[in-house]
């Protein structure tokens, strides 16, 4: 499986969890919610019918009006729990009501009250305090309890004894007391509530569960469009790298990646393009490498096969001059193969440093005196403003090689009359040589090229006077090894100014 599709089932799955959670969370606290409401609402109606009943037992004194008296109980009921919160009595003991009363609604009043009140009724009407007449067509429908209370309700009196409402005793009832002044006279017992099973609360239970398993199955679909372009996005840049780095390990070192992004991706491809960057300047290097190799080898040999063929030709007989000849290019090319080998050993890491702790300054001052003579043969001064002692941790014999090729450049190099002065500081931990000379100088555009292998400012030139371009190279590693720096700079002189910091230790213990 890709990296694109785990991604996608990552977030789709930690999506999903998320939201059926919150639906889950969400429909119970739904249920919980709409139980507490329903409880309240019923405590709320439980109270205004014990209200109603201390009432009527302050009228009546007893529960005898109510016992085996069904109907008045029912009226009770319709006035406490009804929609229309009048308040109205059953009659009291012995009492007759009037003619028309059988049709008239418990506790309204006689019918002459309204007509002395308000005239006649209108045309077709009923009398007042008669209902309309019964019309099967026109049936309203009956008021719907969604708590389903009168049938849990009963009425009990102080001792107990059952006085109206269902008959069956349950386990699970409630018992609220029904109190005259500070006196219970009797109980309101309430069977508990099967609101789980209440039409209107499953129906409404079912349309929330529906509501929430809509969400859920859009959200998961925003969530998975989502997915796919997220982690579209986030790989495609991994596989640009991924065809890039296919690229390089083919050889072709000038692929690219388009940086389009802010973030660590696009910081990860700014790198390989780096390191693409890299690899093709060294290719480039080693290529120039390979052939400035052919080239100084060629030439140191085509001067030896010319000479041996004129000897065995007879053109030219054997001296001792042409011997020494002979002898020179010997020389020159063995000192070629040996500083191609030394460099060769540098970059495997094999070139051996033997460390110890050396006075630098006196170093630099041994390897200054033995060049004194050959600065003087070409007319130059040297002058060597190195102060000391100056202690560090360093290879001797590479340090002496440093020295010694940053001083032959010098001569071989600076024009004849001119000057090359040493002068050393320490700061900062670490101690900084500076090699500076008169004319010629170096270009912008070649001090920074300098320390490239077989690279030479004037190619004819440097070839005269001897040098193949490897110097600098021999000094930057040694340099680099000794955990220093090297670097080109323009010369206050004139010339060209090598600086060369090497890491610094205490002074010597006595």
């Amino acid at each position: 499986m890709g990296i694109q599709s785990r991604l996608f089932l990552a977030f789709v799955t930690i999506i999903l969890v998320v939201v059926v959670a919150i639906a889950l969370i969400a429909n119970w606290s739904f249920e919980r919610g709409l139980v507490d409401y329903l409880q309240k609402m019923e405590l709320a109606r439980i109270q205004r019918l014990i209200s109603t009943l201390e009432t009527n037992y302050t009228d009546y004194g007893d529960w005898d009006f109510l016992r085996h008296n069904e109907p008045a109980w029912h009226r009770i009921m319709d006035t406490a729990l009804g929609s229309q919160g009048r308040d109205r009595r059953p009659p009291p003991a012995g009492h007759r009501p009037p003619p028309d009363g059988p049709d008239r609604p418990f506790g309204g009043p006689p019918p002459g009250e309204h007509q002395q009140a308000f005239g006649p009724p209108p045309p077709g009407a009923p009398p007042f305090g008669r209902p309309p007449p019964h019309d099967p067509r026109h049936r309203p429908p009956p008021p719907r309890d969604p708590l389903d209370l009168r049938p849990r309700l009963r009425l009990l009196d102080a001792m107990g004894e059952q006085v109206a409402g269902r008959r069956k005793t349950e386990d699970d009832e409630t018992r609220h007391a029904i109190s005259v002044d500070s006196e219970t006279v009797g109980y309101l017992a309430v069977r508990q509530a099967e609101i789980a099973t209440d039409n209107l609360a499953l129906a409404f239970q079912s349309q929330q569960k529906r509501g929430y398993l809509l969400i859920v199955l859009l959200t998961l679909l925003l969530a998975s469009l989502a997915s796919l372009v997220l982690a579209r996005r986030l790989i495609r840049p991994i596989r640009a790298i991924a065809a890039g780095a296919q690229e390089l390990s083919a050889g072709r070192y000038g692929a690219r990646i388009a940086v389009e992004r802010n973030d660590e991706l696009g910081r990860l491809a700014e790198d390989f393009n780096r390191l693409a960057a890299t690899l093709e300047r060294n290719e480039r290097m080693r290529r120039q490498w390979i052939a400035d190799i052919s080239h100084e080898l060629r030439t140191p040999l085509a001067i030896l096969r010319g000479e041996i063929e004129a000897l065995l030709d007879g053109v030219r007989q054997v001296s001792p001059e042409h011997l020494r000849s002979l002898h020179g290019e010997v020389i020159g090319l063995g000192k070629l193969v040996d500083d191609l080998y030394e460099l060769a050993l540098s970059d495997l890491g094999a070139l051996e440093h033997k460390r110890e702790r050396l006075d630098l300054a006196e170093l630099l001052d041994e390897v200054a005196d033995g060049f004194r003579r050959r600065f003087e043969k070409k007319s130059l001064r040297l002058d060597n403003d190195a102060h000391g002692p100056m202690w560090m941790c360093g290879d001797p014999q590479r340090l002496r090689q440093l020295l010694a090729n940053l001083l032959e450049n010098s001569r071989r190099y600076t024009d004849s009359g001119g000057r090359l002065r040493i002068t050393t500081e320490r700061s900062a931990g670490h101690y900084r040589l500076r090699f500076e000379d008169t004319a010629p100088a170096v270009s912008d555009t070649d001090l920074p090229r300098l320390f490239e292998r077989l690279y030479r400012v004037d190619k004819s030139r440097s070839r005269s006077l001897g040098g193949a371009g490897l110097g600098l190279s021999i000094c930057y590693n040694i340099v680099t090894a000794h955990d220093g720096r090297i670097r080109a700079e323009h010369s206050p002189l004139g010339g060209l100014a090598i600086v060369v910091e090497l890491p610094a230790e205490g002074d010597k213990p006595k």
